[in-house]
């Protein structure tokens, strides 16, 4: 904690009222027991009336009742929790009292004794919230959780809603502290002991750090250790534990007995608009590239907002490329200007087709059919790709739970049109292959492979190659499958050999510019043939076969 913070936590609670607070503590326990003393609650946090108590935890060494509530009336009134040394700090690491406790922690707090003490537990806490919260998203997300940019606010904001669903009273204190003129010195102030958690597990390379937001690394997700690591509770068993410590501190006379329960009906009533932070904790997280959207049927208009279109915005839409195709083409026109976006479903019914594709290409390739697996390949290639000086379309959102990504519109001749009007003997356009064939060796040298290489999945844009549709792109994939693919699936259902030499030699002669004849020689492989084979004529296969070896000895010569 920096000595900021604390300054501006120590402005809020007069000396003289933190004094007399003190003096009535001191009357619970001789100092020779006292390990820590923290102020929380209304006061600290600025939320507090005039006949509001001092909340106070009192951390004790060897105090055999683990955890109890003491109500004192003199000077000032006190709500002090007492709690064991000990028993704090396992239910700091392992919710040992439902988070009974430590949860109070999570917010502001002012240590008046036993600072350091504090602090750890504190971190010890933070670390384990942080932990269980990112095992979560990983569950939820796979191996999409890598691509998302999660700040300390969200991992304080969405243990305090599991808190407030657990024990509904506790939602109007958070909506008081973090709905109140001194919400963001509060914020800052429990963020910062996650953002100070969160680098002991940098330090584990469990996950990065990136200009103040958390990215998990892609191995600890697939090995599964953060899982391991965070004894994960549930939370209905943390619930039932914090009640029944409630219940056991809570041993009270009848008159503090009553005057509790006045007091949580009233805050019930009056706990008004929630904090939005507190409603969706979601909206915190971020992704490199476009807009992310946790959830929403509203998708569009946040969208579009963004891009700052009005709300009497034009939205056509048109089916893209095959029936069986998922992504769609909007048109938008607000008056003032227009713009064209592709739009793809990764849950669409349609997206069968892969597991229709994995019977038909069994032994040769395997498809991924997962719908988040596949948004997550085709937006984390289009952004590496990208990065390496390949033309991918920009992305402009993610719909997270929706699985939809949005994109900018290519204007352009498909790849596939140009390779039938080759493969027909109708078009010069030889050189446009050649450069798909420069552009998928690039690819294939920086560690990719695109999966699915119809032709059909790349534009042809003012003299450019864009690569579409790479949901099936992935690091260290079959790069001998990308070029069988592409020139039988270019050559199948046509009887021109002499036009499917053409176009084979095309490719090559760009994919071979730099090297790449190990893998267009394995390309060369019967499995690899063996889908297309009923579709394509003997006298085709013959014609491509023969030109890819005759590419490949040239190419050996020079």
């Amino acid at each position: 904690m920096n000595s900021q913070s604390l300054r501006r936590v120590k402005d809020r609670i007069p000396e003289d009222r933190k004094k007399a607070v003190l003096k009535e503590v001191a009357s619970l326990a001789p100092s020779s027991e006292r390990v820590a003393i923290a102020l929380y609650g209304s006061r600290v946090a600025g939320y507090a009336k005039e006949d509001s108590d001092y909340d106070v935890i009192l951390v004790l060494n060897s105090y055999r009742q683990r955890a109890r509530y003491f109500y004192v009336e003199g000077e000032v009134s006190v709500s002090a929790l007492l709690v064991d040394s000990q028993a704090l700090e396992k239910d700091a690491s392992k919710a040992f009292l439902g988070e009974f406790v430590v949860g109070r922690l999570l917010n502001i707090y002012e240590p008046a004794l036993g600072e350091d003490f504090l602090r750890r537990i504190e971190l010890v806490y933070k670390r384990r919230v942080a932990m269980e919260l990112l095992a979560e998203i990983v569950a939820s997300y796979n191996d999409f959780a890598s691509e998302l940019l999660i700040p300390a606010e969200y991992f304080l904001f969405e243990k305090l809603r599991k808190r407030a669903a657990i024990y509904p009273p506790a939602l109007y204190s958070y909506a008081k502290t973090y709905g109140s003129p001194l919400k963001e010195e509060n914020i800052g102030f429990a963020a910062e002991g996650f953002a100070e958690a969160v680098k002991e597990l940098e330090a584990q390379r469990l996950l990065v750090l990136e200009n103040g937001y958390v990215r998990l690394l892609e191995h600890s997700i697939t090995s599964g250790q953060l899982a391991k690591l965070s004894h994960l509770v549930t939370d209905t068993a943390r619930g039932l534990a914090q009640y029944a410590v409630h219940g056991y501190a809570g041993r009270v006379g009848l008159k503090i007995v009553g005057k509790e329960a006045l007091s949580k009906i009233r805050r019930t009533r009056e706990v008004g608009e929630i904090p939005p932070d507190l409603k969706n904790p979601k909206h915190w997280w971020r992704i490199k590239e476009g807009t992310l959207i946790v959830e929403g049927s509203n998708w569009l208009k946040i969208v579009l907002e963004n891009l700052g279109y009005d709300a009497n915005t034009q939205v056509e839409t048109e089916q893209l490329g095959e029936l069986y195709n998922v992504a769609e083409r909007y048109r938008i026109n607000d008056g003032s200007k227009s713009a064209s976006f592709a739009v793809k479903h990764f849950k669409d019914l349609r997206s069968f087709k892969w597991a229709l594709l994995n019977i038909w290409a069994v032994g040769a390739k395997h498809f991924n059919m997962s719908p988040l697996a596949r948004m997550h390949r085709e937006y984390r290639a289009s952004v590496d790709l990208r990065g390496i000086g390949i033309h991918t379309p920009e992305i402009e959102a993610i719909v997270l739970n929706d699985r939809i990504m949005m994109t900018k519109f290519i204007e352009g001749e498909s790849l596939a049109h140009i390779a039938s009007e080759i493969v027909k003997g109708k078009t010069k356009k030889s050189e446009a292959v050649t450069y798909y064939g420069e552009t998928l060796s690039k690819v294939h040298k920086n560690g990719y492979s695109l999966g699915d290489t119809k032709p059909s999945n790349t534009i042809y844009s003012k003299g450019e190659i864009f690569l579409t549709d790479l949901e099936q792109a992935s690091r260290n994939g079959d790069k001998a499958w990308d070029i069988a693919e592409f020139i039988y699936f270019s050559c199948k259902m046509t009887p021109y050999s002499s036009g499917t030499r053409a176009l084979t030699r095309a490719f090559l002669q760009g994919y071979l510019k730099e090297g790449g004849r190990e893998e267009a020689r394995k390309a060369l492989d019967l499995r690899y043939l063996a889908p297309f084979q009923p579709f394509l004529a003997p006298h085709v296969t013959r014609a491509v076969r023969d030109e890819v070896r005759k590419l490949l000895a040239e190419s050996s010569v020079t």
